[in-house]
């Protein structure tokens, strides 16, 4: 009697894992995140993935610690960081922007790469197409690139009249990549267009001003 039930419980065992599982504690989980900007300018994003790990039932230093390196002090060093954090062998990277994107792939893939959001992933070279991007990463695309020239497009439809544009711009690599295709349909169109910078809030009013 007792070897019949000892071969059931066997029998049962793989059946009963997953169940079993369940009450078991999750693996401590090691999430990177690359920023170029500063801590402080990531604390939101970051408080606000807190809060939506939370509703899921994640809590941050139970189930799951944060990593995060930020290139602040320039571009020079996107790289060398990237590479530290892939380094540290996290289960998966977050990261909110293009250029840190564009770091991220060039050390890894395998280890997931999740981005915020993108201007145009395959035209960034992270994603074949956007129907089957392949490779190890995947997030939110904006498609600023695509949108904003057809919104130089709608703006001349709408005031023909308009020969000049003036353009303001944050200097990374996706805004800049737009303003060169909005630049291509004004020049069409038989505008010309001014491109002024803007990298920072106290830097808005003098744009403007040039612009």
């Amino acid at each position: 009697m007792h070897r019949r039930r000892a071969l059931a419980l066997l029998g049962l065992s793989p059946l009963l894992q997953p169940l079993l599982g369940h009450a078991q504690p999750r693996p401590l989980r090691r999430i990177g995140y690359f920023s170029l900007s500063s801590a402080a300018a990531n604390a939101p994003r970051l408080a606000a993935f807190r809060q939506g790990m939370s509703e899921l039932g994640w809590v941050d230093g139970r189930d799951y610690i944060i990593d995060a390196r930020y290139a602040e002090a320039g571009r020079s060093s996107a790289s060398r960081l990237a590479a530290d954090v892939v380094a540290s062998r996290p289960d998966v990277v977050l990261t909110p922007t293009d250029d840190a994107i564009k770091a991220l792939a060039s050390v890894t893939k395998s280890i997931p790469i999740v981005f915020a959001t993108a201007g145009d992933p395959v035209q960034l070279g992270v994603a074949k197409t956007l129907q089957r991007p392949g490779g190890n990463l995947t997030g939110l695309s904006n498609l600023r690139g695509p949108l904003g020239a057809k919104g130089a497009q709608l703006l001349k439809d709408s005031f023909p009249s308009i020969t000049h544009l003036a353009l303001l711009y944050t200097d990374d690599s996706a805004a800049i990549s737009q303003a060169t295709e909005i630049e291509t349909v004004v020049r069409r169109l038989g505008m010309r267009m001014s491109a002024v910078a803007v990298n920072s809030v106290e830097e808005i009013e003098a744009s403007v001003a040039r612009a």
